[in-house]
């Protein structure tokens, strides 16, 4: 995330886009803003600096201002989450990031939600939610769907506000309970359980701190059944609660990253 500004942001529109199965975008660019698309169904097929690229359902691309591109819809139906946004400083997006990335942990397509439920108001907010969803997409690139631990890590993520078992999990991966439990610890150093924990406490590190919403509100949205669960497993894992963790934030904003805007051309929402 280097070369990038924090609150430079400036979201400039947050929209579902719904497109029929033969959509086409013709080679065009955007000038003075970039964009981030998020594929909630269907397929993107994208052509850009030279290369083909397909993003299935889950699959995350930004479009850097001023870099043509042409888009169409492939094997069906197209609906997508677009963001838009402009820089208030003169920072360009760094030339090595990926244009195409993987949603696997299921954060981005939260972010976005709320970037959308929260546009046009509370900027600095709105700002701190997409800086959020820039760094996510810059770790995306490693997600692999064919790796079992890979395939739970992303079932988590997209479904942790879910009531989730144990051995749900392991049925997803294929594989028993024992045998499951062991190669997750193995992986990622800790237990599905544990790691699914971590998941939800990130996930209310953001709403705690980038929106007013009542903390047995945050609790319920991050599956945790109450605000006395939620705040003993938020302290077990951070150290402190989330009360604390809101105030301090007041006190001492959390330092974003900053990118370029995006109006949408040959977009219906």
């Amino acid at each position: 995330m280097s070369g990038l500004v924090p609150h430079a942001l400036q979201v400039e529109s947050v929209s579902h886009l719904h497109f029929p199965a033969d959509w086409k975008l013709p080679a065009h660019a955007h000038a003075g803003f970039n964009e981030m698309i998020l594929v909630l169904g269907g397929q993107i097929e994208t052509r850009i600096r030279g290369q083909i690229l397909r993003g299935p359902a889950g699959s995350v691309l930004i479009y850097p201002h001023n870099v043509p591109h042409e888009e169409r819809a492939v094997s069906g139906p197209l609906h997508l989450l677009h963001v838009a946004w402009t820089q208030r400083l003169p920072v360009r997006l760094p030339e090595s990031w990926p244009i195409l990335s993987q949603d696997g942990r299921g954060r981005i397509r939260e972010l976005l939600h709320w970037l959308h439920e929260l546009h046009p108001a509370d900027r600095p907010t709105l700002s701190s939610l997409l800086h959020c969803a820039l760094f996510e997409f810059a770790r995306g690139a490693a997600f692999s769907p064919a790796d079992p631990v890979d395939r739970v890590c992303r079932h988590m993520n997209q479904n942790f506000a879910r009531k989730i078992a144990l051995k749900d999990l392991a049925k997803i991966a294929h594989q028993s309970l024992y045998h499951f439990s062991r190669l997750f610890r193995e992986r990622t150093g800790l237990p599905p359980m544990r790691y699914l924990r971590q998941i939800r406490v990130e996930a209310a590190k953001t709403l705690v701190v980038a929106s007013p919403l009542p903390l047995r509100a945050v609790a319920l949205m991050v599956g945790l059944s109450d605000e006395f669960h939620f705040s003993r497993v938020f302290r077990s894992v951070t150290g402190h609660t989330p009360s604390a963790l809101r105030c301090r934030s007041k006190k001492s904003p959390p330092r974003a990253v900053a990118i370029s805007p995006v109006k949408s051309q040959g977009r219906n929402e």
